[in-house]
């Protein structure tokens, strides 16, 4: 069993971790990505509004599509945000929620 800490880019250093199972034959048997418990985002597909909850205060959420460019970012100070995707394109987002604490974490998200 490994655990490998990786960068995600997209203009961003947000750090997070991927764990795998390595067989007899060297050969990974399955991967995990751990997400933030602490971080909760629905509905997920969506189709206008997202709603992310969490545990501990956010003080920023940012939207970046696949390329990584900036959609939105919404400054917060709240452990609840409602976003308002309705003039995005549909298609695959990542969303970046900075939480009080110091803690990043990546989501991603389909609009439909």
């Amino acid at each position: 069993l490994f655990r490998s800490k990786f960068a995600f880019a997209g203009g961003m250093a947000v750090t997070s971790y991927l764990t795998y199972r390595v067989g007899e034959n060297c050969v990974p048997t399955s991967v995990e990505f751990f997400t933030d418990a602490r971080v909760t985002l629905y509905p997920n597909p969506f189709t206008g509004m997202l709603q992310v909850d969490s545990e501990s205060e956010i003080e920023e959420v940012e939207v970046r599509n696949l390329s990584g460019q900036l959609v939105t970012i919404v400054q917060a100070h709240s452990n609840r945000v409602t976003l308002n995707l309705s003039s995005v394109s549909a298609g695959i987002y990542f969303i970046i929620v900075k939480q009080a604490d110091g803690s990043i974490s990546v989501h991603r998200v389909m609009k439909i």
